[in-house]
């Protein structure tokens, strides 16, 4: 992650590693500017979009086939469709490039419903938290559970404050964003790092099992054996669906032709000290 006290790195249109891109103005400024030439920048690094389970409390999330049901009757490719914008294929796990990546995701409505009834899920509210961009995926996600008869309200939040405490507890589950520019450490964050949604709302019973295995993982000499560590820990959560990984997203500007140098690191941003004008 690149540190606070760094100015070399610039931001445009608020990317980080817990949001994504917005384009909709260079692209109104291209489709109102016919003279001028602009070039389409994409990244080859993605954002991953996810559900994460607030197993901090109480509610409907701590069964484990209530869960179960949201994650079948949720349809990643219609959601995809649904969206569009840099929405670019179903997730499977953090990572847009490992082994799970390109799993087809079993949507099986029927089988959700059964799960649902056997879960005893009462009609309770399910609150969802998000903020910026991903209010859209909260609301698709809101719109679909309706027709699972499940109760959503959505809640607006800000993401430098949606974790605290008596904001936190209001919420069943946070619909958010991840960047892994250094998949080993940023994986190690993940789970250890103070404010990562998924470490914050983290089931208390597994927590010390999940250190464990980090330790374990960092005493390994090998990064394949450290990666297959990390994947034990991914692996249980999308097995007990307390994160659902909904999709990935790819970063994306247009940029003016006269400008060279212009790209986009793996955290979405644009290094502007490389760009110069022809």
């Amino acid at each position: 992650m690149i540190g606070g006290s760094s100015r070399k790195w610039s931001c445009l249109n608020r990317v980080t590693a817990e949001n994504e891109m917005d384009t909709s103005a260079a692209e109104d400024t291209s489709n109102s500017q016919d003279t001028k030439s602009f070039d389409h920048i994409a990244s080859e690094h993605y954002c991953t979009g996810l559900l994460t389970w607030n197993m901090t409390k109480e509610g409907s999330q701590q069964n484990a086939k209530f869960r179960q049901a949201v994650n079948l009757y949720l349809d990643r490719v219609r959601m995809i469709e649904d969206l569009g914008e840099h929405r670019s294929h179903p997730a499977h796990s953090f990572l847009a490039d490992n082994r799970y990546a390109r799993q087809a995701h079993v949507v099986d409505e029927l089988h959700a419903r059964q799960l649902l009834k056997e879960s005893g899920y009462d009609g309770s509210t399910v609150v969802i938290g998000s903020y910026g961009l991903h209010l859209r995926d909260a609301e698709w996600v809101q719109s679909r559970l309706a027709d699972l008869n499940i109760k959503v309200i959505v809640v607006a939040r800000d993401m430098t404050n949606i974790l605290a405490d008596h904001l936190v507890e209001e919420l069943d589950c946070i619909i958010h964003s991840v960047v892994f520019p250094g998949e080993e450490v940023c994986l190690i964050e993940n789970y250890e790092q103070h404010g990562s949604y998924v470490k914050e709302l983290l089931d208390p019973g597994i927590t010390e099992w999940v250190h464990e295995r980090i330790d374990h993982a960092l005493a390994c000499r090998w990064a394949d054996e450290r990666m297959a560590i990390l994947e034990e820990i991914e692996e249980y959560l999308r097995r007990e669906a307390q994160v659902l990984f909904l999709n990935h997203s790819s970063f994306q500007i247009q940029s003016d032709a006269s400008f060279k140098g212009v790209a986009i690191n793996s955290l979405g941003w644009i290094d502007f000290k490389e760009i110069w004008k022809s």
